[in-house]
């Protein structure tokens, strides 16, 4: 788990820092980091699904969402993180968790995208989704939200089948075992 999300979080970071230090002076694109994160979180998400050499059989891509959201706006990954906690306490099903989590992290991300809470010099700054000064801010553009759009798309896609047994009630509870 904390591997799937190092998968995606770090090939963000290491992106984002490519296009810190090295900028392309000859594309006058704004959001042009920003859209190499998303793009690169969003091809880490759909490798980690559909793998080549395990025949595009793979996972369902939720902690490579925590990974991406973790980088690109860290107060959503807390806000998903806890509603996913809160309904793996209350029912026990990780897949109900994950199916319920990763679209409230989309909603979250509305908030500041639409109230434009925003504390930059320049709007058209991409600092990794967070600003730390006197108050925790953060900045969310159309990218980031279409970013995660898919990725939630892509989650929900891949759990059609615990969809399908929640609905007949028939998926299994997850336990922990104590040793």
């Amino acid at each position: 788990m904390i591997l799937d999300i190092l998968k995606c979080y770090l090939p963000c970071l290491i992106v984002f820092l490519l296009c810190s230090f090295c900028p392309f002076d000859f594309i006058s694109y704004p959001y042009l980091t920003e859209l190499f994160v998303c793009l690169c979180g969003i091809s880490v998400a759909i490798g980690h699904t559909f793998p080549l050499f395990a025949h595009f059989k793979g996972g369902k891509a939720v902690a490579c969402f925590a990974g991406f959201v973790l980088f690109i706006i860290p107060l959503g990954a807390l806000i998903g993180l806890s509603v996913f906690l809160l309904l793996f306490a209350i029912f026990k099903k990780v897949s109900l968790s994950s199916i319920i989590g990763a679209p409230s992290v989309l909603l979250a991300s509305l908030v500041p995208m639409i109230l434009d809470f925003t504390v930059l010099q320049d709007k058209k700054t991409f600092n990794g989704g967070t600003y730390f000064g006197p108050n925790l801010m953060i900045h969310i553009s159309y990218l980031t939200f279409i970013a995660i759009f898919i990725l939630v798309l892509l989650i929900v896609i891949r759990h059609y089948t615990n969809i399908k047994r929640l609905a007949a009630g028939v998926e299994p509870e997850t336990h922990f075992k104590k040793n």
